[in-house]
């Protein structure tokens, strides 16, 4: 009985700790999907933009 609650105690830190670490990869993603699909990456680049300006 003592072995399982050990095993089960166990177990729960584990649990704990894989948590822990999932929420910081998915804060990680979260920041890396902004930092990749932020504004600034779809900004027009001098040339397309003087292209736009021929068409005006």
């Amino acid at each position: 009985a003592a072995q399982l609650i050990q095993r089960v105690e166990t177990m729960d830190k584990q649990i704990t700790h894989h948590k822990s670490v999932n929420e910081k990869l998915a804060h990680e993603i979260a920041l890396l999907k902004r930092f990749k699909f932020a504004k600034r990456s779809e900004q027009l680049s001098p040339d397309q933009a003087n292209l736009l300006d021929d068409l005006i």
